[in-house]
């Protein structure tokens, strides 16, 4: 996943308040993962890790009502009956996470995020860039950040999936597909936190039909880096 070029700038300690941070990082993302694979199960586990790690009074004063958010979004999660509603629970959390994240200074790091390199399409690399366009749009979202935001849209409104099924989309492929670039054209006129939230909930439901029907799409491997682009 691209995202570790991220992670590796990280400061090699940290405070156990910002490791409680990257472990409610890593469990909304695992829960938006298992989202992504139809597996409502798993979506409920990873809420309940969320909501268990710590509790408002082991925190910094000011960010209390924040976590408190943060934690209550987490429990309306692990209450979605299905994955429409495990979709938008997740895509809340994240927005609860970016209001924290905006109102403290705090959140991912972003020094470095030019330094990822694009991405070309090669043949069999559909769903992998796909889910390269998903990440930027997971980052924008959770960092608040429009930089991000807009490349995610960007690369989605690219249409990777075309070449794959121009010729004969699988049954219900086209109509999901066509879903997701209308999705991809919205995001790409937002920037309020709220309305990007409810895109990319509507993404991430999208995207857990898509593979429920058709187990064999989704994606397994991160796509090759493009040659770097020479900056004028």
């Amino acid at each position: 996943m691209w995202m570790w070029f991220l992670a590796a700038h990280a400061e090699p300690t940290a405070p156990p308040v910002v490791d409680e941070m990257h472990q409610r990082y890593g469990a909304l993302t695992s829960a938006r993962d298992a989202v992504i694979d139809g597996d409502l199960a798993k979506v409920k586990t990873h809420a309940t890790t969320l909501s268990d790690l710590g509790s408002d009074t082991s925190l910094p004063n000011d960010w209390r009502p924040y976590v408190a958010r943060v934690n209550a979004a987490a429990q309306r999660l692990h209450d979605a009956t299905d994955l429409v509603g495990a979709a938008v629970g997740v895509a809340n959390v994240a927005s609860a996470c970016a209001e924290c994240h905006d109102a403290l200074n705090g959140g991912p790091k972003l020094d470095h995020r030019d330094a990822v390199p694009p991405q070309k399409w090669t043949e069999g690399q559909n769903m992998p860039l796909h889910k390269w366009s998903a990440d930027w749009l997971w980052l924008g979202l959770l960092a608040n950040d429009d930089a991000s935001w807009n490349r995610g849209a960007g690369e989605l409104d690219k249409m990777p999936l075309v070449p794959k099924f121009e010729q004969a989309p699988p049954n219900g492929m086209r109509e999901l597909e066509q879903g997701v670039y209308v999705i991809a054209g919205r995001a790409r006129t937002v920037d309020d936190p709220n309305e990007r939230a409810e895109l990319y909930g509507q993404l991430l439901a999208t995207c857990s039909q898509c593979h429920t029907q058709h187990r064999n799409l989704a994606p397994t491997t991160a796509p090759a880096p493009a040659a770097q682009e020479k900056k004028e």
